[in-house]
């Protein structure tokens, strides 16, 4: 096979790194075609013999890598043109590393030196046919791991349901669907606000709870700020687009990544249901909202028709991915609540969405990569959300500032994707911080803040403003509008009490990851299952 050996070699340790995974079947025909010699009288046929070789071995290159699916692959070459020339080499470097280069040059040598001695078409055809085998023992091994786990859970449960085998892909597909006709089935309604108040939606891009673990900010003064604090919320998405879609139409259960982009009921729509409720909607962000068409995703497929407020006099805090100006949060909330204040209006509804965060960015006269400016960036958002805060308490505002990331930032990446990269939803980036506090309204809670450790969604989460929503008009005594004086306190157990909770789903257009009794399986493009962890 000559230098199709080492194709097949460097295959083969990319699969034992976890960064490919490899077909055996498809790569031992592949092999033993490459064995074949063509005829004599064929020899003008070489060249395209040598073509198609190529074509095909690229083909099933990319089919094991975790590349986006080539449906996808149109619209991915798009966005990575609008990256700038410095985040092109950020990216390149991190799949690109120094020891990884170095591992790769020692397999060529190794390889070119023990080519002259053996015959290494052997071994490799020999290795092709020991991983399936290798692989068979890996599956017994989870499958016996999930077995056990199945057996504990179904302890606890009743019914055949109980019996259904964690690996099987039809037991997984009857269960995806039953969980999509359960989630088309919620709705959240939002009563009428019978009080002057405010709810500020702050939507932050790339922050997960694994990327605050990893930069140490899990502990930041915000979250113990907050009166509820989501433990696991499932954010489904991984992707600014779809994650604003679905914050937006939270109202109504999950539905599939394909379902975001056709039109949804009318009581699906947050911000609608909200301006119905007698709140003003308004759209603020900290960019120009044009990359990736993010604007058409909040306003046509989310739903909110206001016009994005101007970002005028607000000073430039960095520079994005591709090229455009970010504005410093505090700075843009705090000119927002200026003219909020002056507007006279009794209810506004805010979505506020901020990408100080996402990979790429590169601070004003600041040196370093995105990655090593991340936790500084994480510092600064999250002092400027908690100065925020303190300037509503300060100003005597009635208001709930729910704050919720889109996403995670995959800070640290892992053996299926390099860093700052997310195509897989796993656990890691869509599990995010998601905190309310209650401005102006007293709470009462033996707790602070009150965790919610069930798994939770936009549907558990939209439940609890429309609680506190019908909480905070109640009062000791009749009046329409009471003063906060005689506010009946929130009581935080009875508001989350009976919180819907939802079980893990998290999707992106061609993969989907679903949990079963605590093990993670992902569904391509095609429908075959996999174990994800």
């Amino acid at each position: 096979m000559g230098l199709w050996n080492l194709y097949f070699i460097i295959k083969l340790f990319l699969h034992g790194s976890g960064v490919l995974h490899v077909n055996p079947w498809l790569n031992l025909a592949f092999a033993l075609a490459l064995c074949l010699r063509l005829p004599a009288r064929w020899a003008r046929l070489e060249r395209w013999h040598t073509a198609l070789a190529l074509a095909i071995g690229i083909a099933l290159l990319y089919h094991e890598s975790s590349l986006p699916a080539p449906a996808r692959l149109g619209s991915v070459l798009q966005t990575l043109g609008g990256f700038t020339l410095a985040y092109w080499l950020e990216l390149i470097a991190r799949v690109v590393s120094l020891r990884g280069l170095l591992l790769l040059i020692a397999l060529i040598l190794a390889y070119a030196l023990a080519a002259r001695w053996i015959r290494v078409s052997s071994f490799v055809v020999l290795a092709l046919l020991c991983l399936p085998l290798v692989q068979f023992m890996q599956h017994r091994e989870l499958q016996a791991r999930t077995a056990v786990a199945a057996i504990g859970a179904a302890s606890c449960r009743t019914g055949p349901a109980a019996a259904q085998s964690p690996l099987s892909g039809d037991s997984l597909g009857h269960g995806l669907s039953t969980f999509f006709a359960k989630e088309s089935a919620r709705t959240v309604s939002f009563p009428p606000a019978r009080r002057p108040m405010d709810i500020i939606f702050i939507h932050v891009c790339s922050l997960a709870w694994d990327d605050l673990r990893a930069i140490a900010q899990e502990r930041h003064p915000l979250f113990a700020r907050f009166d509820v604090l989501f433990k696991r919320f499932n954010s489904v998405a991984t992707y600014s687009g779809p994650a604003a879609i679905r914050l937006l139409r939270g109202a109504c259960g999950q539905s599939d990544h394909r379902g975001l982009y056709d039109p949804a009921p009318a009581q699906c729509y947050v911000m609608n249901d909200l301006q119905q409720a007698g709140f003003e909607p308004q759209l603020l962000m900290n960019h120009d909202g044009r990359f990736a068409n993010f604007i058409d995703d909040v306003r046509v497929r989310g739903g909110l028709s206001a016009p994005a407020q101007d970002n005028g006099g607000v000073p430039v805090a960095m520079q994005a991915f591709d090229g455009s100006p970010i504005y410093d949060d505090y700075a843009e909330l705090a000119q927002w609540w200026t003219r909020r204040q002056a507007s006279g209006a009794s209810r506004v509804t805010l979505y506020y969405n901020t990408i100080s965060l996402h990979d790429g960015n590169r601070l004003v006269h600041v040196g370093g990569s995105s990655m090593s400016t991340y936790p500084r960036r994480t510092g600064k958002l999250l002092d400027d959300i908690n100065r925020f805060v303190s300037l509503l308490e300060s100003s005597g505002a009635h208001a709930i500032v729910v704050f919720v990331p889109e996403h995670g930032a995959a800070f640290r990446g892992d053996s299926g994707q390099v860093a700052g990269v997310r195509e897989i939803p796993s656990e890691r980036l869509t599990e995010i911080p998601v905190g309310v506090k209650f401005i102006g309204m007293p709470t009462s809670s033996a707790t602070h803040p009150l965790n919610i450790e069930e798994r939770m969604s936009y549907v558990g989460l939209n439940q609890l403003i429309a609680g506190a929503l019908a909480g905070a008009g109640t009062a000791p005594n009749a009046a329409a509008l009471p003063a906060p004086a005689t506010v009946a306190p929130l009581d935080l157990a009875t508001l989350t009490a009976g919180l819907a909770g939802t079980p893990y789903v998290a999707e992106n257009d061609n993969l989907l990851v679903a949990e079963q009794d605590g093990h993670f399986f992902a569904r391509d493009g095609s429908g075959t299952w996999l174990p994800a962890n």
